[in-house]
């Protein structure tokens, strides 16, 4: 069940007393009618988002940023706070397609109307729809282990994933039926093009062909870094950014991108809130080219404008899944299709594990 929050003022309060940041702490002391309150996820996003998105803003607009945190997907915090209009967040980023479309879906967002801004439409329509507008890219990769199969063709994509004769060893999968079912059925030979709608019956005979050899589950991003880090596992799909820190830590870590699969973070308005003008000048401002390229410091997601490129340095660039050669070999989420079956497919990876 999800609590109802008192009001905007409590949660202003709670957010004071908690210290949220430094930079909320300066918008709590600011006029609050100049002030956007945004959700983002913490963590790397909000270090990266604060110096590269935030902060400037401010400097520029004179539109203070307050932002807060919550739960990975916060779809039925937004329902609330539209149905009641008492808007505690007026904008959210990084919202994935599932959730922006069950927004969507619920008439829970604002159209942002920018497509003929002139900073938004250097964004491709690939990475914006008329109710969400792009700021980075992530993908799932196969992760595997480079001291594991020395002398040996490293692993090519999901069907090597599969193939436990040819590289036997650990495997890891996410607890959750989302781009698993998918990356199971390339590992079957399905063409990526033509994965949606999803054969249900030859993935799950998929999974059940891999299963004695997985050792390990993960449901956050953290555990399926652990897991390749500490060589619980020889190979994981995992999210390209959560790789990537292994590697940086010093793990032998490599990267297939073959059949990666792909998703949007969103940008996206609460509909009807008190602050949808001041949200559209946010996100013409942040839709930039050489702002994006400022917060790929911070995680390893891609920027959505293909001139951001021009100003990252090359061998943080060949990381990241909107890299030309990276992006060619991928498949995107069909966000419409989880929202429709996600719930069904969900009982059904349930009652599979238990099984």
């Amino acid at each position: 069940m999800v609590k109802r929050i008192a009001g905007r003022r409590a949660f202003m309060g709670g957010m004071a007393a908690l210290g949220t940041c430094g930079l909320a702490a300066r918008a709590m002391g600011a006029d609050l009618s100049n002030t956007i309150v945004l959700r983002d996820p913490g963590g790397s996003f909000r270090a990266g988002w604060t110096q590269a998105f935030y902060e400037p803003f401010t400097r520029e607009t004179g539109i203070n940023v307050l932002p807060v945190t919550s739960s990975a997907e916060p779809t039925a915090e937004i329902l609330m706070m539209v149905q009641d209009r008492s808007y505690l967040w007026d904008i959210a980023g990084a919202m994935t397609g599932t959730a922006l479309q069950k927004l969507v879906d619920n008439n829970a967002v604002e159209r942002h109307g920018l497509d003929h801004d002139p900073a938004v439409s250097t964004i491709p329509p690939q990475y914006r729809t008329e109710y969400g507008i792009g700021s980075d890219v992530y993908s799932t990769v196969c992760a595997w282990r480079t001291d594991r199969w020395l002398g040996h063709r490293p692993p090519h994509g999901w069907q090597d994933f599969w193939d436990t004769t040819r590289y036997p060893g650990a495997r890891g999968l996410r607890r959750d039926p989302m781009d698993m079912l998918e990356l199971a059925l390339m590992g079957d030979g399905v063409d990526p093009a033509h994965l949606y709608p999803l054969d249900l019956d030859r993935a799950f005979r998929c999974l059940d062909r891999i299963r004695a050899h997985v050792m390990a589950w993960w449901s956050s991003g953290a555990q399926g870094t652990n897991m390749i880090a500490s060589a619980e596992v020889d190979m994981v799909p995992i999210w390209n950014a959560r790789a990537a820190i292994a590697a940086h830590a010093g793990a032998p870590v490599g990267i297939s991108w073959e059949g990666n699969i792909w998703g949007v973070d969103y940008w996206m308005i609460l509909r009807g809130g008190p602050k949808v003008d001041l949200c559209r000048r946010f996100l013409s401002f942040v839709s930039d080219a050489r702002r994006q390229a400022a917060w790929t410091r911070f995680l390893a997601n891609g920027p959505v404008i293909p001139e951001a490129y021009d100003h990252i340095d090359p061998s943080i660039a060949i990381t990241l899944p909107t890299y030309p050669s990276n992006h060619e070999k991928g498949v995107m989420t069909n966000s419409l299709y989880w929202v429709r079956n996600r719930d069904m497919v969900m009982e059904r990876f349930l009652e599979w594990l238990a099984s």
